[in-house]
């Protein structure tokens, strides 16, 4: 399939999820995160995946200078962004970014 990727020919859906895979996994490997100099905030699902870490924070402790805020979902990964979890999430994320700007100065 990949010689299909360099010549710009069509590939299947079962090739370009393989290709998307293969990327993901090079670039999980290779990636090293920096802190943030700021505050994050982490949206997650209630209900993890098998195959995720069980830690609460998924690993971002630490990322962030000023903290770091958790928002739990109904839900799974899976099915976040469907209704009604989408709307919950939408909701949050609004107030998240209204309260982000109220911080920061014009």
């Amino acid at each position: 399939y990949k010689s299909r990727l360099k010549s710009g020919a069509g590939i299947n859906y079962h090739d370009r999820h393989l290709h998307v895979r293969e990327l993901h996994s090079l670039v999980f490997t290779r990636y090293e995160p920096a802190t943030y100099h700021g505050r994050l905030t982490l949206f997650r699902a209630e209900n993890l995946d098998s195959g995720y870490t069980q830690e609460e924070r998924l690993g971002w402790n630490g990322m962030a200078t000023d903290g770091l805020d958790l928002v739990k979902f109904a839900g799974s990964h899976d099915n976040l962004f469907e209704e009604p979890n989408v709307r919950n999430v939408a909701t949050e994320l609004t107030r998240c970014i209204a309260e982000a700007r109220s911080r920061t100065p014009d």
